[in-house]
């Protein structure tokens, strides 16, 4: 079997069924908390106006007035930490070099894919257009687009759009006819863009000088919207807060209406979102919203309302403490989170972003700036801010540069304290004026045009400057392939843990000394006659294939003499030849040395590696190029051929050693200094893998683990489904972890709010080092789960009770009432064996009176939920497998999903993901998940006696040791993996002498 090449097959069984052959991965992990602070600078204008979490990373949109066009919409991803994916991605208008084109808001559909609006001014002549659009989330490229009612929009901003639960989209806005802002807009469409109705709400009481705006728009649980804006009699008289609910025909006269607060002054409704019973996102029991405020005296302010579902304020206040307010969430720990600026001491001078955080009673917290580290003393604004899983809050904004009156694009994200090191807590007044009037607005609806397709021009494009200032504090995934990791965390003793292989851990020699507290945790310190050995072990030999090697180290000075970081290798010090690999320091720069027995070459990196300073180092073989390169504290050196010393790179029975050269008494290459964070990836890392672990700094990798898994209810009755979450453990030590269930509030991809009713609710569970626990738990059906494809989604809180940290895991429950996959007898977490087969059965069956086809999708992703780059579904790269089943009325339809290993670890493998589209409207409903991790799995080395040729001489070793003679060098007599020392084995390897693959 050749493991770097997957090909679908597909077979028939007894409904029409199929077999997918797909390669399977392990766990997916969630982050520890991280803080960051991007900033994308041109020396003209752009700016955030939203954000969105994606299951990558983030998602952030806004404006640009420059490179492509006049005023372009621009869309940017990041990673977790703030690292830009990509190009950024620029939309124009396609009605000239006059027509401009703004975004408001972004938005993950329920696909994965984005959903942007915004508006378009002027549309065609004079007149405007509220557009939306939807774009591919890996190309950029657009889906479709549509402006809305061509005639009369504003282009003062304010468009928000948003997935219905029952699939489309609802779009809010506002409408300009003259010199007034006639009505607030609301339109919903289908799930390609169409219009499905549109109308406008004006206030009657006012007259045609009367101005309604709408400006956010959240969808309730029953299908009725709830709208935030303001309402006054004329564009010089007061504006009033508006908040109000539709009837489930939204183009119907509301639910109610009301405005808020009797004290004079001038309010603006910008932001709201739906605040349920103890955050458990299915209860809703009123709205919180908040917007702009200026008093009698001229003086800004913000204010903030939380009023219960018959639209009854519950409390409401003024304060001075934030200015232009653009964003409140409901914050999942049962608060509330508020995005805006600081009031500056120089009246009318905009301050500091800022966010703020409120109490459920109506009390201000804390609240923290947010300055721009490029540019500080100049203004921010944020446009919107977001919960993010780990507890910390991501945001999108506005920063002011030094160049004139041009704005930065800014995307930042918090722990959960709201605050790192480019930011400050705000002590003092918290001062506040409550309020509790409330007044009923007669709204009146008007019908609206249709809408009209648009082709915006798309154009992926480099900014002129990448990002100037990042700052990632947080633990970082482990990278792929990691089969050797040495923490060095041990406060004392002469063990050295090796949580990636816990039954080959490392011996120190001599007592090393612990550092406590230094780098990443604890670490240790070498002298002129310390080491440590970890026992040789297949999965660190790399034969011929790519293999990479990295640790955090401390020289004491530039050594001199050579200071051997990792070797393992059988020759001497910079040798002619020998076999295996090294890392070390050589006068100041980081060197390596690789042999394949006769031959064998040193390489200069000529990157220092600066004395009693904590650096990162890396060297990563290129097995395809055989290319040695270089990295220290991120930067690379040029790619490096290793001339004669092609070929296998295994060096059997020799230890792998950190700190010292060559011999079981090593007298020689001793090093003097720190040395943490030791690793052995088997393949090469990319410069982003080294760069993460690099900026990831004395938080280091992530030793936890968790993950939550899906489940279906398979009948319109059935009261719960059973589901779970793996929690992961490496440490080196046994950690005890505190878990807890709640509802999520609907969202990307969770159509209904979440459950309420946990088995348990909460709980805790002792994990071993180097080892997962599934943790079962039994869901109630939540309310709304009551149509086929109705998607309902939770959480589980972790807490490892030895270190604080908080890990979040994410689940969903789906009605599958039509079609209801039965998954096969497969436990959550399952070790793929080092022969990299499984079996996950799983069964379809069609609960409908007719015979019907289901689309299904299975996709594999890697921890980090990005599609691994490495994986080959269908031979050509495809790593999305798309196919439809057949059943009779009443019937089965089968699936066999055979998982197949090439080179993953069980640190950081990844997930399959099954999908189908239960409800036949184009989304697909994720159905099942299976995580899944190798067994150290040896790579092939065909050089089985050790004497560096490939020839007879291999063959005629591998026939002795497996009629079981002698075996000097340790080779394993499996070479052709399939779990049998017998006469396959001999076959493979004599079609690989003869030139064949390796199997």
């Amino acid at each position: 079997m050749n493991r770097k090449h997957v090909s679908v097959v597909r077979t028939s069984c007894r409904a029409a069924a199929i077999a997918a052959l797909v390669l399977a991965a392990g766990a997916a992990q969630a982050r520890g908390p991280t803080t960051f602070q991007t900033l994308q600078t041109t020396p003209m204008n752009e700016y955030a106006t939203s954000i969105e979490r994606t299951p990558k990373g983030y998602v952030a949109v806004g404006d640009s007035q420059n490179l492509v066009a006049p005023q372009a919409v621009m869309l940017v991803r990041t990673d977790s930490f703030g690292n830009r994916v990509g190009p950024a991605w620029f939309y124009s208008s396609p009605f000239g070099p006059n027509s401009l084109v703004s975004a408001q808001c972004v938005r993950v559909a329920s696909d994965g894919n984005y959903v942007v609006s915004g508006e378009i001014t002027p549309l065609s002549g004079s007149t405007n257009g509220i557009f939306a659009m939807k774009v591919n989330s890996s190309t950029g490229a657009l889906m479709w687009a549509h402006t809305y009612d061509a005639a009369g929009f504003t282009g003062l901003g304010g468009t928000v759009i948003r997935e219905r639960s029952g699939g489309g989209y609802v779009i809010i806005g506002r409408r300009n006819v003259g010199p007034a802002l006639l009505g607030g807009v609301i339109i919903t469409t289908d799930k390609s863009g169409f219009q499905t109705s549109g109308c406008e709400f004006v206030n009657p009481q006012f007259g045609v000088n009367g101005q309604t705006t709408f400006n956010d728009v959240r969808e309730n649980p029953d299908g009725t919207f709830s709208i935030v804006g303001w309402t006054r009699a004329s564009t010089t008289a007061l504006r009033q807060v508006l908040l109000l609910r539709t009837n489930i025909q939204p183009c119907t006269p509301p639910a109610w209406a009301n405005a808020y607060f009797t004290t004079p002054g001038n309010y603006a409704g910008e932001s709201l979102d739906l605040s349920f019973n103890n955050a458990a996102g299915a209860n809703l029991t009123g709205l919180v919203a908040t917007g702009s405020y200026t008093n009698a005296n001229n003086q800004p302010g913000a204010f903030a309302l939380l009023v219960n579902n018959a639209g009854n304020p519950l409390w409401e206040f003024t304060t001075p403490w934030m200015v232009n307010p653009q964003s409140i969430r409901a914050n999942p720990a049962g608060d509330f989170i508020l995005g805006g600026a600081a009031p500056n001491a120089a009246t009318g001078a905009p301050g500091d972003g800022q966010i703020m955080r409120v109490a459920t009673n109506g009390l201000i917290t804390w609240r923290q700036l947010l300055a721009n580290a490029s540019f500080p003393g100049r203004p921010e604004l944020v446009n919107e801010v977001i919960p993010t899983p780990d507890g910390g809050f991501a945001l999108g904004a506005r920063a002011d540069n030094y160049f004139g009156p041009n704005a930065d694009f800014m995307m930042a994200k918090t722990n959960a304290l709201g605050t790192s090191n480019f930011q400050c807590d705000i002590p003092g007044d918290f001062t506040q004026t409550f309020d509790q009037g409330v007044r009923p607005v007669p709204l009146q609806p008007v019908a609206l045009n249709p809408s009209m397709p648009i082709d915006l021009i798309f154009t992926p494009l480099n900014i002129d400057q990448p990002d100037i200032c990042t700052e990632v504090h947080g633990c970082v995934t482990p990278p792929r392939g990691m089969v050797l990791w040495i923490p060095q965390d041990e406060p004392a003793g002469g063990v050295a843990t090796n949580v990636a292989n816990p039954a080959f851990n490392g011996t120190d020699f001599n007592g090393p000394a612990h550092i406590i507290g230094a780098y990443v945790d604890n670490s240790r310190n070498y002298n002129s006659t310390q080491w440590t050995d970890v026992p040789d072990y297949p999965s660190i030999n790399p034969a011929q294939r790519s293999f990479t090697i990295d640790a955090w180290v401390s020289p004491r000075n530039t050594q001199p003499n050579i200071g051997m970081i990792v070797n393992k290798f059988s020759g001497n010090l910079m040798s002619l030849t020998g076999r295996g690999y090294s890392l070390f320091i050589f006068n100041g720069t980081l060197w390596a040395q690789i042999g394949n027995g006769p031959s064998a070459v040193s390489l200069n990196s000529g990157l220092a590696v600066t004395p009693l300073t904590w650096s990162h180092v890396a060297a990563v073989f290129d097995g395809t190029s055989n290319t040695m390169q270089f990295f220290v504290n991120g930067t690379p050196s040029p790619a490096m051929g290793i001339g004669g010393a092609v070929g296998s790179h295994s060096s059997p029975g020799i230890p792998f050693r950190i700190g010292a050269g060559s011999g079981a008494a090593p007298t020689n290459g001793f090093f003097a200094g720190g040395i943490d964070e030791v690793e052995f990836h088997r393949l090469a890392l990319t410069a982003a893998d080294i760069n993460g672990i690099y900026l990831a700094g004395v938080n280091g990798k992530c030793k936890t683990i968790v993950h939550g898994a899906s489940a279906n209810f398979c009948s319109p009755t059935q009261p719960s489904a059973n589901s779970s979450i793996t929690i992961c453990n490496y440490n080196s030590t046994p950690h005890t972890y505190t878990y807890s269930f709640m509802g999520t509030p609907v969202g990307p991809g969770c159509t209904v709010a979440g459950p309420t009713i946990f088995g348990p609710m909460s709980g805790s569970v002792v994990v071993a080092p180097g080892s997962c626990v599934s943790v079962p738990v039994t869901i109630q059906r939540p309310l709304g789960l009551n149509y086929a494809g109705a998607t309902s989604c939770w959480q589980a809180f972790i807490t490892d009770t030895s270190t604080n940290q908080s890990f979040t895991a994410e689940g969903r429950v789906v009605d599958a009432r039509t079609w209801c996959n039965i998954s096969g007898p497969l436990t959550p977490t399952a070790p793929f064996t080092p022969l990299g087969n499984i079996l996950i059965p799983v069964s379809f069956m069609n609960n409908q009176p007719f015979a019907a086809s289901l689309n299904i999708r299975v996709e594999v992703v890697d921890a980090d939920q990005d599609h691994d780059r490495w994986v080959d579904l269908t031979s050509t790269g495809n790593q999305v497998l798309d196919a439809t089943l057949n059943a009779p009325a009443g019937g089965r339809a089968d699936l066999n999903i055979i998982g197949v290993l090439i080179g993953l670890n069980h640190i950081a493998g990844g997930q399959i993901i099954l999908s189908a589209d239960l409800d036949n409207d184009g989304t697909y409903e994720r159905v099942g998940e299976w995580d899944a991790y190798d067994r150290d799995q040896p790579p092939c080395d065909p050089d089985v006696n050790g004497d560096g040729v490939v020839d007879q001489g291999d063959v005629d070793y591998l026939i002795n040791i497996v009629a079981g003679g002698p075996n000097p060098t340790g080779a394993d007599p499996d070479f052709n993996g399939d779990g049998v020392a017998d006469q396959g084995d001999v076959d493979s390897i004599i079609n690989v002498v003869a030139g064949g693959p390796c199997p």
